[in-house]
C-alpha cells in the first residue's frame, strides 16, 4: 500500500484529535489537519494545521479542492455533524474521497424523526407521541428533532408541563430511565457490519462520557443485533455509532445514530480495534479483519491544557540534575522534548553542573552522549548564560535561580520542567 494523505476537518475538537491519535503512527499514512479558526490542534498535530474558510463561505469548496490538490489528499475525515451534512450535499464537487457522506444516511441521521420512521418496524425504537392526548403515562422525554447529544433535551414529569408547541421541531418519546450505552461500529468495504461494541456511559457531563466501562455479554449481543438491523437499512461503510438506553423493563431503545467518529472511540482503540485506521482501509477498498485484544477495560477522559507560545527556537539548552533526571529516574517529558527537538532538526545542548562523573551517570540512565550536539559540563560556581549565546534558543532548568539569571542576562525564554508539556506536540 502506498502512503496515503489524510485530512481531518475540522481538527480541533476531541473527536478530531482522536482520529489524529489513531492515525498518526501508521506507516501507511500522512495525516494533516485543517480548521477554520485557531484551536489546540495547532499545539498537537505535527504537520502545520491548514486554514480553510468556514463551510458557510462561498469559496469553501474551491479552497478545499485547492488544498486537496496541494497536499494530494486521498481521504477526508469530517468530524462535525454540520460539516458531514454539508459535504454529503456537495460531495460530487469535491475532488477526493470523504468518510461518511452518503446523502441518504446523513438525511436519516440528522433528524431523529426520520431515524425513527425508517426503523419503526423494529422493537428497539422508543414509543413516540405526536399529540398530547396520546400520552397516558408520565414522565416523557423531549429532544430536538435536529440535534445531537443532550443539547436541548428535557424530561416532562406531568401533563401540566406539556405544551402543544413542544411537538413542533421536537421528538417526544417515552422516558427511558435505565443505563445508557454508546455502541461503536464498523462496517467493511462491502457494507457488512463487522463490529458493534457497547460501552456504558458511566459518568456523563454535558453530553460527554467521562468514564466508560464495558457492557455485559447480554448487552453486547443485543447491541450487535440492533447494529445489524440498522446497518441492513442504511449500508454504512467505515466507522459509525449509535446510542441506546434501557427502558423501565430493561429493554434497549434507540436514541440516535451518527455516521461520524464518536468522541470516546479511543475506548475501542485501547481494546486493540482502531476504528479510524480500519475506516481508511475500507475506503481504499481493502479487506480487513477485527480481533479484540483486550477485555474488561475502563476509559477515563480528562481535560488537557496547553499554552501556545509565540516562540520559534532552533537550539534547546537543557539541564541534567532534577530536570532530565528527577528522583533517580529519567523525566519522560524532558527526554521527549529532547527527541522531538532532534526530530525537528534542532540542536540540543546538555548544560550541567553535575558533581559526579557525567559519562558514567549518562550510562547509568541509558542516555547516549551523542544524543546531544554538545555537552557543557561546568564548575559549580560558573554561570550558564555565558555558554548560551546562540540566537533562537530556549532553556529548560528546574532551578529558579538559574532560569532567572539566564532570563535577566540574555533575555532567553526559560521553562521549568512543569512547562515542558506545552512545548511537546502530542
Amino acid at each position: 500500500m502506498k502512503k496515503r494523505n489524510i485530512l481531518i476537518y475540522p481538527c480541533g475538537a476531541d473527536n478530531a484529535l482522536e482520529i489524529y491519535e489513531s492515525l498518526r503512527y501508521s506507516v501507511h499514512l500522512n495525516v494533516y489537519g485543517a480548521n477554520s479558526k485557531e484551536s489546540i490542534a495547532d499545539l498537537i498535530i505535527e504537520n502545520k494545521v491548514i486554514t480553510l474558510p468556514n463551510i458557510s463561505e462561498a469559496n469553501f469548496v474551491d479552497e478545499l479542492n485547492r488544498i486537496i490538490n496541494t497536499y494530494s489528499i486521498d481521504l477526508i475525515f469530517p468530524t462535525h455533524d454540520d460539516v458531514v451534512y454539508f459535504l454529503s450535499k456537495n460531495k460530487d464537487e469535491i475532488n477526493t474521497k470523504i468518510v461518511g457522506v452518503d446523502p441518504n444516511i446523513n438525511q436519516v441521521a440528522r433528524y431523529k424523526s426520520k431515524t425513527y420512521d425508517l426503523l419503526s418496524k423494529y422493537d428497539f425504537v422508543p414509543r413516540q407521541y405526536f399529540k398530547s392526548n396520546e400520552i397516558s403515562e408520565y414522565p416523557i422525554f423531549c429532544k430536538p428533532d435536529k440535534g445531537h447529544g443532550s443539547i436541548g433535551t428535557f424530561k416532562i414529569n406531568d401533563a401540566s408541563d406539556l405544551k402543544d408547541e413542544l411537538f413542533e421541531n421536537n421528538v417526544v418519546t417515552e422516558f427511558l430511565p435505565g443505563d445508557e450505552f454508546t455502541v461503536d461500529c464498523f462496517s467493511d468495504k462491502n457494507n457488512e457490519l463487522l463490529y458493534a461494541f457497547p460501552r456504558k456511559r458511566h459518568l456523563v457531563r454535558n453530553g460527554v462520557s467521562h468514564i466508560n466501562v464495558e457492557a455485559d455479554q447480554a448487552t453486547i449481543d443485543a447491541c450487535f443485533e440492533i447494529g445489524k438491523k440498522i446497518n441492513d437499512e442504511l449500508k454504512f461503510k467505515g466507522l459509525w455509532f449509535f446510542q441506546v438506553k434501557e427502558d423501565k423493563s430493561g429493554d434497549l431503545k434507540l436514541l440516535e445514530i451518527c455516521p461520524r467518529i464518536a468522541t470516546t472511540m479511543a475506548f475501542d482503540r485501547y481494546k486493540g480495534v482502531n476504528l479510524p485506521l480500519l475506516t481508511t482501509f475500507a475506503y481504499f477498498d481493502m479487506d480487513v479483519e477485527i480481533n479484540v485484544m483486550h477485555k474488561d477495560i475502563e476509559l477515563y477522559r480528562y481535560s488537557q491544557t496547553k499554552a501556545k507560545y509565540k516562540i520559534e527556537y532552533e537550539n534547546l539548552f537543557i539541564d541534567f540534575d532534577d530536570t532530565l533526571i528527577i528522583n533517580g529516574k529519567v523525566c519522560l517529558d524532558a527526554i521527549s522534548l529532547v527527541y522531538q527537538s532532534k526530530n525537528q532538526g534542532k540542536k540540543v545542548y546538555l548544560i550541567t553542573k553535575h558533581e559526579f562523573d557525567l559519562k558514567e551517570t549518562l550510562k547509568k540512565y541509558h542516555i547516549a552522549e551523542n544524543l546531544f550536539d554538545e555537552i557543557i559540563h561546568m564548575e559549580m560556581n560558573d554561570q550558564k548564560f555565558k555558554y548560551m549565546q546562540q540566537p533562537a534558543s530556549i532553556f529548560v532548568d528546574n532551578f529558579y535561580k538559574e532560569r532567572k539569571e539566564v532570563f535577566e542576562q540574555i533575555g532567553m525564554p526559560v521553562f521549568d520542567v512543569d512547562g515542558i508539556k506545552s512545548l511537546i506536540k502530542n
